[in-house]
């Protein structure tokens, strides 16, 4: 079974500034009537793309380590709520996704985007919405991040 690699823990020094319009959260959080967040997720391992030949039994290990890892990061990193937005259940939800990858090899926006539906859904666990209230979905291409990074920012 493959590992899923580390997710970029070293220290800023190493890993260089962080691109435009990035941070841990963005906007005020804690705020309930916010209309805007944002949270960096770690980046998708490769097992998790359409286009894999992964046995399925491996890739529902994957998929729920990501999901859970996902879920982790955004607890630890923003905390419990009154910190987590809350979201309306009936609300839209536009969600912007900037990949900025590990490599600089060529990646398909696509298959990025449907790597990241369980860590998307750890980040539904955590805010109690459901991943049907994203609408619009924008995914974007960013600059080669050690460790690679997704920039996740949500608005209703």
């Amino acid at each position: 079974m493959p590992e899923q690699p580390e997710t970029g823990r070293q220290s800023r020094e190493t890993q260089g500034p962080l691109p435009p319009h990035q941070g841990t959260a963005i906007g005020d959080p804690g705020a309930s009537q916010g209309r805007f967040w944002s949270i960096t997720l770690p980046w998708p391992h490769h097992s998790l793309s359409p286009n894999g030949r992964t046995h399925w039994r491996v890739l529902a290990k994957a998929k729920a380590r990501y999901r859970q890892q996902c879920a982790d990061h955004v607890q630890t990193t923003v905390g419990l709520p009154p910190r987590i937005p809350t979201i309306p259940t009936d609300a839209r939800v536009e969600l912007v996704m900037v990949f900025y990858p590990p490599t600089s090899r060529g990646y398909d926006l696509d298959n990025l985007h449907a790597r990241m539906k369980s860590g998307l859904d750890g980040l539904c666990d955590v805010l109690r919405i459901n991943d049907r209230q994203f609408r619009p979905v924008t995914v974007d291409m960013g600059k080669k991040h050690l460790g690679g990074m997704v920039v996740t920012i949500l608005q209703w």
